[in-house]
């Protein structure tokens, strides 16, 4: 026999805040805040999750996407202070403070113990669950990272209270993502409760948080090493990071997937693999949380080779081939390889200009 198989089972437990018990007494715990949450900490979390365990270190962490670099991890391992492999590290924060943490743990004594508190919208139903760990590299977004599943994942929608409208709405351009790829309703829900949700009401929060998190369930289950099916959570996602990439981020995360979703949509279209009805359709849910027009004046002075070249970059690619996810009708996506960069770049300029 030359072949081994292993086996690994991990869980994930997903606990609202309205479930939560005391989950952390007499645990040892590193934990990883997002500064602005500071405040939020000292009068709520510290005495609802944190008063009788033993935190070994609490790092305030000023969040960008500069700490996704090997250079950051490197300063907060030197200061983590005397742990073992059973000591829990915790991201209380967004996403980005979710992937440095997830992969401090991952590859700390050869994997530490993690526990997720996403504090935005767009961690809640996207980065907090799957198990990817992320840092950029070279100019290059998520070059680097690993797989770890947190061993809970605790939603306190009361975090989101505090979050400027913006950064509250990029979560619904994944929510959307999963009535695009996956499930329909979810966009009629989202077009029938739009102001529901826009008030941040915590009932139907919970409950669109659930049903992302088991669509998401569903594509990543069987693929947590992003070889088959998970791919098609990309959707939008080779446009999006390239654009995210040449704006310096100053467009967010969720304004890039909801214009990368259409572009996605559009390419599809012209390709005769979709119908216009649903490219129509998708835009019109995307419209109702994200100023497209705003977005594409943004687009507009964009070197389009550039957006190529990153493209070309994007750790989906295989080979000189762009992964492209594209849509056969809302919620039937499927995998699909471009080798010609001056159609894609035609395609770009186009799709900008029209918008």
């Amino acid at each position: 026999m030359n072949k081994f198989e292993f086996s690994y089972t991990e869980k994930t437990e997903i606990i609202f805040e309205n479930e939560a018990g005391k989950l952390f007494d007499g645990e040892k715990v590193v934990i990883f805040l997002d500064n602005n949450l500071s405040d939020v900490f000292d009068a709520y979390l510290q005495k609802r999750y944190f008063s009788k365990c033993n935190i070994i270190s609490n790092h305030k962490v000023v969040v960008n996407e500069k700490i996704k670099s090997i250079e950051f991890v490197s300063e907060i391992l030197k200061k983590v202070g005397d742990i073992d492999r059973d000591t829990i590290f915790i991201s209380i924060g967004g996403g980005a403070l979710g992937d440095v943490t997830g992969f401090i743990a991952s590859i700390t004594l050869r994997g530490c113990r993690y526990i997720n508190f996403p504090s935005s919208l767009l961690a809640m139903v996207d980065s907090c669950f799957g198990g990817k760990t992320a840092l950029n590299f070279s100019g290059i977004k998520n070059y680097i990272g690993s797989f770890k599943n947190p061993e809970k994942i605790i939603f306190d929608l009361k975090l989101l209270d505090s979050l400027p409208d913006d950064n509250y709405l990029d979560g619904f351009a994944e929510i959307i993502k999963y009535g695009a790829i996956y499930k329909p309703d979810i966009l009629i829900n989202l077009q029938d409760n739009v102001g529901v949700f826009k008030h941040r009401n915590y009932n139907e929060l919970r409950q669109i948080i659930k049903q992302s998190i088991k669509v998401k369930y569903h594509f990543v289950s069987n693929d947590l090493y992003d070889k088959d099916k998970r791919r098609i959570l990309n959707f939008g996602h080779s446009f999006a990071h390239a654009i995210e990439s040449l704006s310096n981020n100053e467009i967010t995360h969720g304004q890039a997937v909801a214009v990368g979703m259409l572009m996605a949509a559009r390419y599809s279209y012209e390709e005769k693999f979709c119908g216009q009805v649903d490219v129509e359709k998708l835009e019109e849910v995307v419209r109702l949380f994200f100023d497209l027009e705003t977005l594409c004046k943004k687009i507009k002075s964009f070197n389009m080779e550039k957006l190529i070249s990153y493209m070309y970059n994007d750790k989906k690619k295989i080979g000189k081939k762009i992964n492209l996810i594209l849509m056969k009708k809302l919620g039937n996506c499927f995998i699909y390889q471009v080798n010609d960069a001056r159609k894609i770049e035609s395609f770009c300029k186009k799709f900008i200009q029209i918008n």
